[in-house]
């Protein structure tokens, strides 16, 4: 399986789970700014992508010295920088990815890139965004969580006909249940058993894993 790791110039990037999905992953991707943030931490990523208008004018300086892959945009696209990094991810056919730095205060681009893990999903790309305190899926089948430090287990529809969903070793367990779309009945469930299941029988659910 190829493995990839996406940095953004997002905020809140949890610095114990990106040291061990480093050695994990067999590519790393910055996207624009997050190169800024790799460069302080003394990594070379293998790709370096997007329009540059994020990126540190003293990073930029050096990037010729480097072997990395430079695949630069314009600023006037239709894309952003990420979507642009989803869509490297799918020409070249990854089978795992997992986001980092693509949440923060701009709660547009928040909303976007968490949208975008559907291109992964319909590529049949398994996927997930990291922060500090939050992971986050699109499921449309079956999801397995193990229990630890993060709390809240949430299930939201993004389909206009809800989700039919079951839940398997949760606080509050449903079968076969619809929620519909902009219900929170799915909202702030927890985990009792070592390992839960999260079921999607129709529709698309995000299922976000918070501490807090």
């Amino acid at each position: 399986m190829k493995k990839v790791i996406i940095i953004g110039s997002g905020q809140y990037v949890p610095m114990d789970e990106l040291a061990r999905d480093l050695l994990w992953a067999d590519k790393i991707i910055a996207v624009d700014g997050g190169m800024n943030f790799l460069r302080e931490l003394n990594i070379e990523p293998d790709v370096f992508l997007g329009d540059q208008d994020s990126t540190r004018e003293n990073i930029l300086d050096t990037i010729d010295e480097t072997s990395m892959e430079v695949i630069k945009f314009k600023a006037e696209k239709d894309k952003t920088d990420m979507e642009l990094a989803i869509d490297y991810v799918v020409e070249n056919n990854f089978d795992e990815v997992i986001i980092y730095g693509s949440t923060g205060t701009r709660l547009d681009h928040s909303f976007a890139n968490i949208l975008l893990l559907r291109k992964l999903m319909v590529n049949k790309i398994k996927a997930k965004i990291l922060d500090l305190n939050n992971e986050i899926y699109l499921v449309d089948d079956v999801l397995l969580l193990d229990k630890n430090e993060k709390k809240y287990i949430s299930v939201v529809p993004i389909t206009n006909d809800g989700v039919v969903v079951s839940l398997f070793g949760f606080k509050y367990p449903l079968d076969e249940y619809l929620i519909g779309f902009s219900e929170t009945i799915g909202v702030s469930n927890e985990i009792l058993d070592e390992r839960a299941k999260v079921k999607i029988h129709s529709g698309e659910a995000l299922v976000f894993v918070s501490k807090d």
